[in-house]
């Protein structure tokens, strides 16, 4: 059985969702301290409520719950596969929003090979739009596995590494291998010769909260980073220590732009996911790059709505967002997370 904890961090997570109650009536609630406040009515659902609700699981409908707050509610909420964390048996059942005019394409949320398994074959030849403000839907459907994933890099690097003479440099033209000889000549360095996977070098927040799960990613899918030092470098590429800020004039026009459309078509991928901030030179770096025109179907997610502390909580929130994605836990994007599609 899921611990009580994670499940109400769950449920704190998704205030703002739309739930629906056994009838099918449809429900928001917002969470104030240990009380789930809905929006409909002015009742309040205690935490401990909730706590009382699981003991009693399986639950098989809201009459096992007459003697606490809003047992329907309380079954509607405690029964949703977003709090549970089961997934959803079919993906396709999930209704597609079309666009007005009718013609069966809204410009925009284009699907292509990156969808999940199990989503219909209409969907396949279709197009989303943003179901809400945040657009998550359209990442919902994609396989994870099958897309280009995309971080930047931190200020926090791990010191050290493995003693190599040169740090290889798989598969990168001449054009980026010049260009970063010559901004990392203008970088603070560390000890020639150590070498760390870039994935490992970076020690920030959004590291920290991406933890175990970009491991896997970098093992199994096509993580990349933009980074200050290197441009664009693959999580498993060794790199050394420097201390360099991202500044795109450093870089010759178009270069890390075609670098990032290059290594989506080298590992046959038409669909990309980054997650960066979203004022800073990375997420510049990406709603500048083409892709469109080169046929590549690309989302940005970001973090709305931190009023303080944004250093630290926007990179934790972003690290969360991606074990979310990968991992296809529709329930556990943390909030203020949007996903922008990228032209």
């Amino acid at each position: 059985m899921i611990d009580f904890d994670e499940l109400w961090q769950r449920i704190v997570l998704l205030q703002g969702e739309t739930f629906h109650q056994k009838t099918g009536k449809p429900f928001t609630y917002t969470v104030s301290g240990n009380s789930v406040c809905l929006r409909t009515t002015n009742r309040q659902l205690p935490r401990s409520h909730f706590a009382r609700a699981v003991d009693r699981a399986p639950l098989d409908g809201p009459g096992q719950l007459q003697d606490l707050q809003g047992p329907s509610y309380l079954f509607a909420v405690l029964t949703d596969p977003r709090v549970t964390g089961d997934k959803p048996a079919a993906i396709a059942s999930r209704p597609i929003a079309r666009p007005e005019n009718g013609s069966g394409a809204a410009d925009g949320w284009v699907v292509r090979d990156g969808l999940a398994p199990e989503a219909d074959t209409r969907v396949r030849r279709g197009m989303l739009h943003p179901a809400g403000p945040s657009g998550l839907d359209a990442l919902r459907l994609l396989d994870p596995r099958r897309v280009l994933l995309i971080a930047a890099c931190s200020a926090a690097k791990a010191r050290g590494g493995r003693p190599t003479a040169t740090a290889a440099q798989p598969g990168w033209p001449e054009a980026l291998r010049e260009a970063r000889a010559s901004v990392l000549a203008t970088a603070n360095t560390g000890p020639g010769g150590e070498l760390l996977p870039a994935w490992r070098r970076y020690t920030g927040t959004f590291y920290r909260y991406a933890g175990p799960v970009l491991s896997e990613a970098v093992a199994r899918g096509n993580v990349v980073i933009i980074s200050g030092g290197y441009g664009v470098v693959r999580a498993g590429e060794p790199t050394a220590w420097y201390n360099k800020v991202l500044h795109l004039a450093d870089w010759p026009a178009g270069l890390l732009e075609s670098m990032l459309v290059e290594e989506a078509r080298r590992g046959g991928l038409d669909t990309v996911v980054a997650f960066v901030s979203a004022t800073t030179a990375y997420a510049q770096l990406l709603r500048r790059t083409r892709w469109r025109a080169a046929g590549l179907n690309a989302y940005l997610v970001t973090i709305n709505g931190v009023a303080g502390g944004a250093m630290f909580e926007v990179p934790r929130r972003l690290g969360l967002a991606f074990c979310a994605f990968w991992n296809q836990q529709d329930g556990a994007y943390p909030p203020g997370t949007v996903a922008e599609h990228l032209l």
